[in-house]
């Protein structure tokens, strides 16, 4: 009987001293500087400066010329495209979109691949 009593004494306060564990707060110092380079951020990600990006590329020539002709008459027929020229030696090339996902891009991909043949889709390293 006095094992039982003593166990049960035991058990009673393990449970009170952990319930008191409990009542303790922290108090956790942020960085200033943290906001600031959260919202700047979302802001990049916003302004499609990084992450996760599909684009088509639909041209790659050695001529810049050739490679604004295409530019701008890519733009002419597909206005709701942002459309890039951009040089990767040796050649200029010509890329299609901002796409968020490889669904995305495929999706647009098939309405123009019948128009740009050597169009295709890729993820670029930067």
């Amino acid at each position: 009987m006095k094992k039982l009593i003593f166990v049960l004494s035991a058990c009673l306060l393990l449970i009170s001293h952990k319930s008191r564990a409990q009542d303790q707060t922290l108090n956790a110092k942020q960085d200033e500087m943290l906001a600031e380079l959260l919202s700047l951020q979302a802001e990049m990600i916003k302004n499609n400066k990084i992450g996760n990006r599909y684009k088509i590329q639909i041209g790659s020539f050695a001529s810049i010329k050739k490679a604004e002709e295409l530019k701008d008459k890519f733009e002419k027929k597909n206005p709701n495209f942002p459309v890039q020229l951009l040089y990767e030696s040796p050649n200029y090339k010509v890329w299609v979109g901002d796409f968020t996902s490889r669904l995305a891009a495929d999706r647009v991909f098939l309405k123009i691949k019948k128009d740009y043949r050597s169009a295709f889709v890729f993820k670029p390293n930067s």
